[in-house]
């Protein structure tokens, strides 16, 4: 009985050890599209990490704010992502939103394999 106790406590720390490693990872990528524009002064990179953590704060808190219905919270995030977005391409110079336009496009240009259908959504 210890020991199974022990393996779920185990697989519990791993399993949240996991998740805590892969989180900063995908919050990274969302920031690396915008460190990907070439020229990026040190200003820029502050005033677009400053956006970032404001919407992020901005972000929580609608969340977490259980006096809005699912479908006003997701409105409200909606604008706050637009809202973030203008933020972040005011930072930009015109040649620095065409790049970022640019690799927008390749991304979209690029197929997205879609998932095999799981025998349960078969039925």
């Amino acid at each position: 009985m210890k020991r199974v106790f022990f393996a779920l406590i185990a697989g519990l720390l791993v399993s949240s050890a996991v998740a805590a490693q892969t989180a900063p990872a995908k919050q990274k990528q969302s920031t690396d599209k915008y460190q990907k524009v070439a020229g990026l002064t040190a200003a820029q990179q502050q005033q677009l990490q400053k956006i970032k953590t404001d919407a992020k704060i901005k972000r929580d808190a609608i969340q977490n704010n259980t006096a809005l219905s699912k479908a006003d919270r997701n409105k409200q995030i909606q604008q706050l992502n637009e809202q973030e977005h203008q933020q972040r391409l005011a930072v930009l110079t015109p040649d620095q939103q065409q790049q970022l336009k640019q690799t927008h496009k390749i991304k979209a240009a690029k197929p997205v394999a879609k998932p095999a259908p799981t025998p349960a959504a078969k039925q």
